[in-house]
């Protein structure tokens, strides 16, 4: 039995404010995840940009913590130099422990509960607390 994946995304840079807005809703493998950031980062890249905004409210991650360990590993090595503020439920046991592991990674991940607070934290030139 192969595990199936249901999802929309998109990525898109976002002129005023300078940052990569994603928006992903529904289940995807480790691996989609990974791909996702990479596009991000890529467009990051080309607009000469490290914000990005993710909303996360809508995704599922199906899969061990030994697995979301590795994305958020994965995550750091490859676009630790972007700031990444996730818009996700802070009552989600995963979402919680994604930012916990980027704190111990020393990636610039936060999770908010509202896009306000994403994009003010985004917007300040300091380091996360």
């Amino acid at each position: 039995m192969t595990e199936t994946e249901s999802f929309d995304v998109s990525i898109t840079y976002m002129s005023p404010n300078n940052y990569v807005d994603i928006y992903f809703a529904g289940s995807a493998s480790p691996e989609k995840i990974k791909q996702v950031y990479q596009q991000a980062a890529k467009l990051a890249s080309e607009h000469n940009v490290t914000n990005v905004l993710f909303d996360a409210r809508n995704i599922s991650l199906p899969y061990d913590v030994e697995k979301l360990y590795k994305v958020v590993e994965f995550i750091a090595q490859h676009v630790g130099h972007l700031r990444i503020a996730r818009i996700a439920s802070l009552n989600d046991f995963k979402q919680d422990l994604i930012e916990d592991i980027a704190i111990e990674k020393n990636l610039a991940l936060r999770n908010f509960e509202s896009k306000t607070l994403a994009l003010k934290w985004l917007s300040t030139a300091e380091l996360p607390a």
